[in-house]
């Protein structure tokens, strides 16, 4: 089944700007901005680190030569979407809650077995949707159903997360990340839901995963970018890696309001 993004570049279509259609174009658009690789139980090599950044660039140039087709009204309603994410995803850095390095510290260092760390991930599932605004909920869960019925569910729904966290629409591609990562819970689908959780200061939630994602995979360096962005103080943050190279505007990640730090950890 061809994708949207394939429907859309190829058969230039002209899409009303309806509420429902401009969701169907930014589910497509999250698709082109994210190619999605063939994910394994290992981690990337630096290589395939590689071929994924070629892949999300040209991606971008599918995304653009998308948004040229579309009529006005829609460009500029999408336009308005990218550049101001809707209210509840996150841009607002004085939503950002005081860090807790106790709490942080009182994290087990230890490794989750298989079970376990399924667990962890059913239960904190429900605290991320519960951590989002209203809106932004209806939003996520909706792309969701869309992808539900578009097939290819798994590959899609990692893609559109992956669009909308470099949109910065950090809230909703925590959501569908998380799903992803109840789906799959491959060692990539992990790695990137505690990107995305670290990214909206809720560390204490991403720290298992990692912890348990580093044990397996040791000296995994992007793992250990990760893990340090999670566990180090702010000013060390500013002169670390952040995870998966991904930085708001501003040149940090973005930060969600605080919803997912205060409520998921």
């Amino acid at each position: 089944m061809k994708s949207l993004t394939a429907l859309l570049v190829r058969k230039r279509l002209s899409m009303p700007a309806r509420r429902g259609s401009t969701l169907a174009l930014c589910i497509s658009l999250a698709m082109a901005g994210a190619p999605v690789p063939l994910y394994a139980e290992d981690m990337p090599t630096p290589e395939e680190m590689q071929e994924m950044k070629k892949a999300m660039q040209e991606g971008m140039g599918e995304m653009q030569k998308a948004m040229e087709e579309l009529d006005p009204e829609t460009r500029k309603q999408v336009e308005q979407l990218m550049a101001h994410p809707p209210a509840g995803s996150g841009a607002d850095d004085s939503a950002q809650p005081a860090r807790d390095d106790a709490k942080l510290a009182a994290v087990s260092t230890d490794a989750l077995d298989a079970d376990d760390l399924k667990t962890y991930i059913e239960a904190l599932q429900p605290k991320i949707a519960a951590a989002l605004t209203a809106e932004a909920r209806e939003r996520a869960e909706r792309v969701d159903t869309e992808l539900q019925k578009a097939g290819d569910y798994l590959p899609n729904l990692r893609a559109a997360a992956n669009g909308l966290a470099a949109w910065g629409a950090w809230p909703e591609a925590t959501y569908l990340m998380g799903k992803a990562a109840q789906a799959g819970g491959t060692a990539q689908d992990l790695n990137n839901l505690a990107a995305l959780l670290s990214m909206q200061h809720a560390e204490t939630a991403a720290l298992p995963i990692l912890y348990t994602l580093n044990a397996r995979y040791p000296n995994n360096s992007t793992l250990l970018n990760n893990l340090h962005f999670a566990a180090a103080s702010p000013s060390q943050r500013d002169t670390g890696a952040h995870p998966g190279g991904a930085r708001g505007s501003s040149g940090r990640p973005g930060i969600i309001a605080q919803g997912i730090a205060r409520r998921v950890q």
